[in-house]
């Protein structure tokens, strides 16, 4: 059963029980009400009855009256309340000695108010007893509620009817309002379904309520998933096209060399390009296992003994990259400027040093022959900044992206990869920091990390 049906359901049957329950519990409480008030009425009639019958009996004196006498008293008194329904029964020390026409029925022996129902119809009895002149009376008023029954019967049935219709009501106007509830939910359950297909089309939201917002998570989430994918796809078409330039190039040297019709020189020139370009892909191959290492760890959590967190120090990471970027510094004759490089971080260090190092060999490759890089500690940022070429605005929302360049061609020929600062992007994510980036063509680069 759907979950909606499950609701509906729910929510009718609760409304069933307790409209039904107050109908019984108001209608309960008027009938004890209504039926209280009568007793109240009768026991009132009942003693003026009483009272008066004690005179009529007492004016007799010492001589208890007869029958006849009775027969004609209480003939007096069924005339005077023939209006209120009233019959009489009389007993004279236990002896019936008057009764009503058409009171056939038992009636209580006690002094009491009895209400019964027989054949459909209530009947009040009211029993008292009386003493006068050393003889015991026990009068009984009988009167039969017909009208108020009839009343109260009618007024059970039109309970139940409209007990029956505002349920039907009820389950029609209940149907529809879960359904039109209901709607953006099959509605995100098939653009779920979508999703699943590849459709990342959003869905329209409107309202504030929960399902409004699940919506806008849903939307959030396609958005998430969409640009995951996106990104994917990006970097599985960017690394398939940095993999097909040098191959060709390997592949091709290598029929060259295989012809045999090359000299010596040509010879080596070819070899050396493959070598370079080899080179080229296995740095290219180390750096993504790395980046998917730091991605595993950072988003997944599941870090192994290397990538537990512990207290580096900057300067010697800062040292172990500046070695590595060394032949390249001395190639270009650059002047290289470090300051207030003594302070100690709470990281990995191999990480540390993977992100110093490609932010060191970007500014060196940024600059000319005699150029200046700078690096820099203070109140907790680390900069780097190089008096290179620079980027244009647009260029530095893209940098981070896997195998994105700023100048294509002279990253290729400097044994660029295109993943530093995508791989520096995980590393400072990781270790909970923030990275920025500002720039200016013919200007230089300056990268700060926000420890």
């Amino acid at each position: 059963m759907k979950f909606w049906k499950k609701i509906y359901l729910s929510v009718f049957l609760l409304f069933l029980i307790f409209l039904n329950s107050g109908i019984v519990l108001v209608f309960y409480i008027s009938y004890s009400h209504n039926m209280a008030e009568e007793k109240t009425r009768m026991l009132g009639e009942h003693e003026v009855i009483r009272r008066s019958l004690s005179n009529d009996i007492a004016a007799f004196g010492k001589k208890a009256p007869g029958e006849k006498e009775f027969f004609s008293i209480m003939k007096e008194y069924e005339g005077m309340f023939r209006e209120n329904s009233l019959s009489f029964v009389l007993w004279q020390n236990d002896a019936k000695v008057f009764a009503s026409e058409g009171v056939t029925e038992d009636v209580p022996p006690e002094e009491t108010v009895t209400i019964r129902r027989q054949d459909g119809v209530q009947t009040a009895y009211v029993v008292t007893a009386f003493a006068i002149n050393g003889t015991s009376y026990r009068l009984a008023a009988i009167r039969s509620l017909t009208g108020l029954t009839k009343l109260w019967d009618k007024l059970r049935l039109i309970f139940l009817a409209l007990s029956g219709i505002i349920s039907v009501v009820l389950a029609v106007v209940l149907y529809i309002m879960m359904r039109r509830l209901m709607r953006p939910l099959d509605r995100l359950s098939q653009k779920t379904r979508e999703v699943a297909d590849g459709n990342y089309e959003w869905i329209p939201v409107q309202g504030k309520d929960e399902i409004a917002q699940l919506g806008r998570d849903f939307n959030i989430m396609t958005a998430a998933v969409q640009n995951k994918i996106e990104s994917q796809q990006r970097f599985v078409a960017n690394l398939a096209h940095e993999l097909r330039t040098p191959l060709t190039s390997i592949g091709g040297y290598s029929e060259y060399l295989l012809r045999g019709n090359a000299d010596a020189d040509r010879q080596i020139q070819a070899l050396r390009y493959i070598q370079s370009e080899s080179r080229r892909m296995q740095q290219m191959a180390s750096q993504l296992l790395l980046l998917a290492s730091v991605q595993d760890g950072g988003e997944m959590g599941n870090r192994d003994e290397r990538m537990k967190m512990a207290e580096v120090s900057v300067g010697e990471c800062l040292r172990e990259a500046y070695e590595s970027c060394e032949p390249l510094i001395r190639e270009k004759e650059l002047a290289v400027v470090s300051e207030g490089m003594d302070f100690s971080v709470q990281g990995v260090k191999e990480l540390l040093v993977c992100l110093f190092r490609n932010l060191l060999e970007n500014a060196v490759r940024a600059c000319d022959r005699g150029g200046e890089v700078k690096i820099h500690y203070e109140d907790g940022k680390f900069a780097i900044r190089d008096n290179g070429i620079g980027m244009e605005p647009e260029e530095l929302g893209h940098i981070t992206e896997p195998f994105y360049r700023v100048d294509k061609a002279r990253s290729r020929e400097s044994g660029g990869t295109g993943l530093g600062l995508a791989l520096c992007q995980d590393i400072v994510t990781l270790h909970r920091a923030e990275i920025q980036y500002e720039s200016a063509v013919g200007k230089g680069t300056e990268v700060t990390v926000v420890f």
